[in-house]
């Protein structure tokens, strides 16, 4: 199956522009046309006895001038890897200007004139100028974001067939509709169909990323990412399972881009969004909802165990509690250096959780300085909120902090 994801280039993608037209110019033609032209005038007299002037027309093949203001720009983009020098997208930008306009000719009937248009360029700087301007707009569109062509194979068991055939003709709800209440027997029959279904949600996040509409791709990306843990749960031999949580963690970091950016446009135009950019959310190896995916039962039990713990303090735990829930881990049979492993990435995530809940705090208080919260603000603070990882109940614990009326 193929599917375009929207990608945003990183840091070390460098972006390659290499202008191959740049041409415009102001000429001349004629032509021979039909135009409805004087060709003199006589008398007559109306009811009264009253004589007036008349003109005569007539169409006639005729040549006419005609102004031609025209201009071309072409230019390569690519995005190139600065690590690998591989070419990650290439795509020709490429725009024309061509207008005309009748500037002479014979008398037309009616004192009708000829002349320039309004808007036609007549300076060949200024064609230019307006190609070139286009031309930039479209290679920023792409250093915001350009197409991946992804390619992924579909479990093929007979119980799945009717699924993968929706699939195929691009219609991936309907699959998604279908493998979610398909029956299967077997355990790597479920493996196959949690595998499929990780796709269906894999496919609509990137059609949601293309439509703009990023929370219905977040969501369907956290649906993908838990369907495909659970096909490794269940048969974590099979190669094409393998790649698929690291696959979606990148497009959640892409995603996470392109949420930042639209919540900061959001902010700018409610007009009370903080002076500085909006900060995106620390950078975190587990996640900050839900349970990192195909750990050992044991070692889930004791990370719930510790997070219990962790989650009950107003800041970080000191050494003694540490030492603490180290010496807790063999009740749960789980190893030294596992426990650390587990103390310490637990305990990163209680401090990215907290460091969220002082910059939804300033976010808010921001928003909130004149006292009303706007439809237009909410939209920009749930945003905030889903890309900080926060819960309704711990943003309505700081938002009623503040005194402030909500506008229907």
């Amino acid at each position: 199956m193929r599917e375009n994801f929207k990608l945003t280039p990183s840091a070390p993608t460098l972006l390659q522009c290499t202008l191959t037209d740049a041409t415009a110019s102001l000429d001349t033609t004629t032509r021979s046309e039909s135009v409805n032209v004087h060709v003199g005038e006589h008398t007559e007299k109306d009811k009264k006895g009253k004589t007036k002037r008349v003109e005569d027309c007539k169409f006639r093949t005729v040549p006419v001038t005609y102004l031609l203001s025209s201009g071309h720009v072409a230019m390569d983009v690519k995005a190139l890897d600065t690590e690998t020098q591989g070419v990650l997208m290439s795509q020709l930008v490429e725009h024309a200007y061509r207008q005309e306009s009748p500037i002479g000719g014979p008398p037309k009937c009616g004192g009708e004139s000829y002349g320039v248009q309004h808007g036609q360029l007549q300076d060949p700087l200024a064609i230019l100028g307006l190609l070139g301007d286009q031309a930039v707009n479209d290679t920023l569109g792409l250093a915001a974001g350009f197409d991946e062509t992804r390619e992924v194979l579909l479990a093929v068991d007979d119980e799945l067939k009717p699924g993968n055939a929706q699939a195929s003709a691009g219609n991936w709800q309907a699959a998604l509709d279908t493998w979610t209440s398909v029956a299967v027997r077997s355990s790597a029959a479920e493996a196959a169909r949690q595998y499929n279904l990780g796709v269906a949600h894999e496919a609509l996040a990137a059609a949601g990323m293309h439509s703009g509409e990023l929370d219905a791709a977040a969501s369907h990306l956290s649906q993908a990412q838990e369907c495909y843990a659970q096909a490794l749960q269940l048969d974590p031999d099979e190669k094409y399972f393998r790649d698929t949580l690291t696959r979606t963690e990148g497009d959640r970091q892409l995603l996470q881009q392109e949420m930042e950016q639209a919540s900061a446009e959001d902010a700018a135009n409610a007009g009370a969004a903080p002076c500085r950019p909006a900060p995106a959310a620390a950078p975190l190896a587990i996640p900050l909802e839900g349970w990192p995916p195909g750990e050992p039962n044991t070692t889930h039990d004791y990370r719930v165990y510790v997070r219990t713990r962790l989650s009950a303090l107003p800041g970080q735990p000191a050494d003694a509690l540490k030492q603490e829930l180290l010496a807790a881990a063999g009740d749960y049979s789980v190893k030294p250096d596992e426990a650390q492993r587990v103390l310490d990435s637990e305990t990163q995530r209680l401090a990215v959780m907290q460091r969220n809940l002082d910059q939804y705090r300033e976010d808010f208080q921001a928003a909130a300085a004149d006292g009303l919260i706007t439809s237009e603000k909410r939209q920009m603070l749930r945003k905030r909120q889903q890309i900080l990882h926060l819960s309704d109940a711990q943003v309505k614990a700081i938002e009623a902090k503040f005194g402030f009326q909500e506008a229907n």
